[in-house]
């Protein structure tokens, strides 16, 4: 088992985009653990004990080490954090100690325990099978799933921890292995607020938006919503699974996917858009910002690039007026079949 920290861009569907765009990664996020699956394809439930079905000794037991890691991240001590952690994580360790390094604007911060799972999976005959984890009464709003690849025998621990009174709070995980004492074998840090609001606001938001026919913005909002209130890419819920629901339903029917681009004419020329997400910001500023994925057939030099790119903003918010009323960015990474991937960051308040 390797654990490492891997920096995501605007959502968790943009690995797959240009470098260009990923350097502009907020999340951090556990990748390298290869046990964490979303689907539950031939997986079979195991044992999970929510922090109310635990004894006092357990569930202060793993609270006090998720304090005390809490407690080197916001020092900045990723040495402590490190002799803290099984050998696989120990090996490579980049990752968690850049991530450490990029919490420095919440070394002030008070930490609280949110959620403690313990997750036992020690009766396991062989690794490589996905291994499911129901946790509380089920069909409940506090009902959890974990759904893990790859996942070796042995038990483990879940701790989320919310690090507040700061300018930009955040949520940070833990994913323990007892190993004759917990160890810390993954971790992911990510952001509470977004523009100054939770992911209930923008939940409710996303609602408002629908019933007043901004199908955009509230596709946006929704997933803003989601982001901010999964925790983990690992886990799902009730409410997580009504969330996605509802965007699915509001989502508009032209919204653009790989298979079925939103397709700009530009200068004569068609522009495809690949990709729209909302960029979730580790900071938690005011302004919002959108990132487009487009496709040329021709490319250019930086300069052209970044005129087409300019010219692209300018079509899809004529398009798509209601954009400006939630954002005041937009991201656009070109690629095309000649050049180098371009990015160009446009105000909307440049566009006339």
């Amino acid at each position: 088992m390797t654990l490492a920290v891997t920096i995501l861009t605007q959502s968790t569907s943009d690995r797959r985009r240009p470098s260009a765009l990923r350097s502009r990664s907020i999340w951090l996020v556990t990748a390298a653990f290869l046990l964490f699956c979303v689907t539950a394809a031939n997986g079979h439930a195991q044992t999970c004990v929510t922090q109310a079905q635990m004894s006092g000794p357990e569930r202060d037991g793993l609270a006090a080490v998720a304090r005390k890691m809490s407690a080197n991240v916001l020092a900045g001590d990723a040495a402590a954090l490190r002799d803290s952690s099984t050998p696989e994580l120990q090996k490579d360790f980049a990752g968690v100690a850049q991530a450490i390094t990029d919490l420095s604007d919440a070394r002030t911060g008070a930490v609280t325990i949110r959620s403690i799972y313990l997750l036992d999976n020690s009766t396991a005959q062989t690794s490589g099978e996905v291994a499911q984890f129901f946790c509380g009464a089920y069909n409940t709003p506090m009902h959890v799933t974990f759904t893990l690849s790859d996942l070796k025998a042995g038990r483990y621990a879940v701790v989320t921890v919310h690090v507040t009174g700061v300018e930009s709070p955040r949520q940070l995980s833990y994913v323990l292995q007892d190993l004759n004492g917990w160890k810390l074998a993954g971790f992911i840090a990510k952001p509470l607020f977004q523009g100054g609001h939770d992911g209930v606001w923008y939940w409710q938001r996303a609602r408002e938006l629908q019933r007043k026919h901004e199908s955009w913005n509230a596709e946006l909002s929704f997933q803003i919503a989601k982001q901010l209130l999964t925790p983990v890419g690992f886990l799902s819920s009730a409410n997580l699974e009504k969330l996605a629901t509802e965007e699915q339903a509001a989502q508009p029917g032209d919204w653009p996917t790989e298979l079925r681009p939103l397709v700009l004419t530009v200068d004569g020329k068609q522009v495809k858009v690949m990709e729209m997400a909302p960029v979730i910001s580790a900071r938690n500023t005011a302004d919002l910002s959108i990132s487009l994925h487009v496709e040329q057939e021709d490319g250019g030099d930086p300069a052209t690039s970044n005129a087409r790119n300019q010219a692209v903003v300018k079509e899809l918010v004529r398009k798509i007026p209601e954009l400006r009323e939630l954002f005041s960015l937009i991201v656009v990474t070109e690629v095309s079949t000649k050049n180098a991937p371009q990015t160009t960051i446009v105000s909307l308040k440049s566009i006339p």
